[in-house]
């Protein structure tokens, strides 16, 4: 790492490892997919209305969520989707490419995710979203959510889910801030080719 002319991280964590490992500041850049302008690409059409989509791991739902997210679904008359995972609990899981994948994403009513580019996905299409917190992904998903204002979209208790969930978001300071961090990436890419 130390012969590294230049290293780019996408969360504190990361930084902070780097910084300490090679004594150098690294870059400190969004995801690349949240500057990617994947929202403009055309997607394939999904005939489903009415649901929710479950992004999340096998096996890490646990006995409680599973209730509680079936519960809510239910209460809204909306069918769970799950894309790429399955899950015991839920009626339709979706294996497709990553295209369909992103067109059931845009087309939710709502998103319940437990990773990383679930909730990127969300936030690039501007879904109301929740994201459970694990002990696994704290590191990542709290940075990525308090960087992009989104603090309020996480949980650590499935009981707060209808709460969060149906909570309007606002993602005017949000779309700021990942137009002025773009801006950032593509000059430090730059710099990078240059050099």
């Amino acid at each position: 790492l130390k012969k590294f002319k230049n290293i780019s991280v996408r969360d504190k964590n990361s930084f902070n490892i780097v910084k300490k490992l090679t004594k150098k500041t690294p870059n400190y850049n969004l995801d690349p997919v949240l500057i990617s302008g994947i929202n403009e690409m055309k997607l394939p059409h999904v005939r489903e209305k009415n649901y929710i989509v479950l992004y999340a791991y096998t096996g890490r739902i646990t006995e409680e969520e599973k209730k509680i997210i079936k519960e809510f679904a239910k209460k809204n008359s909306m069918k769970i989707i799950s894309i790429g995972y399955y899950h015991d609990f839920v009626g339709s899981v979706k294996l497709c490419n990553p295209y369909k994948a992103l067109s059931y994403i845009k087309n939710a009513n709502y998103v319940i995710t437990d990773t990383f580019h679930g909730s990127i996905f969300s936030i690039i299409y501007e879904k109301q979203f929740v994201t459970l917190i694990r002990k696994s992904n704290f590191e990542k998903l709290s940075d990525l959510l308090i960087r992009l204002k989104l603090e309020n979209r996480s949980i650590d208790n499935i009981r707060q889910l209808e709460r969060v969930i149906t909570s309007e978001i606002d993602y005017n300071e949000t779309k700021k801030i990942i137009e002025i961090e773009t801006k950032n990436a593509k000059d430090y890419l730059l710099k990078c080719i240059e050099r």
